[in-house]
């Protein structure tokens, strides 16, 4: 269970969470399928706009959703803050539950 100062978001949350957000907004599923196909990405706000083709202060409110619901953590480093998966075997599994259910493969349970 992830807890922070507004929200407490289970496995069920953040499956349902990434599957909404992935079908109703392109960004968030160039930014999840990003961090889901590179899960050793350890990456600045810039870079992964570089990478991405995408405007930085787009993708900040987005990446800092993703943060929020526990999928990434970020850390801080000589360049900066940098954004990188969560390695937790839970998270790892919404993503890929997530992402099947986007293709059509499986249902959300």
């Amino acid at each position: 269970m992830i807890k922070d100062n507004y929200f407490i978001y289970n496995s069920d949350q953040r499956k349902a969470f990434l599957v909404k957000k992935i079908q109703n907004d392109h960004l968030y599923f160039s930014l999840i399928k990003y961090f889901y196909y590179n899960p050793g990405t350890y990456d600045s706000l810039k870079g992964i706009s570089l990478r991405l083709g995408l405007n930085q202060e787009i993708i900040k409110d987005k990446i800092d959703d993703l943060l929020k619901v526990g999928i990434l953590q970020s850390n801080r480093s000589s360049e900066g803050e940098v954004y990188l998966l969560k390695k937790q075997k839970s998270v790892l599994n919404d993503f890929r539950k997530a992402l099947s259910v986007i293709e059509g493969k499986n249902q959300l349970d």
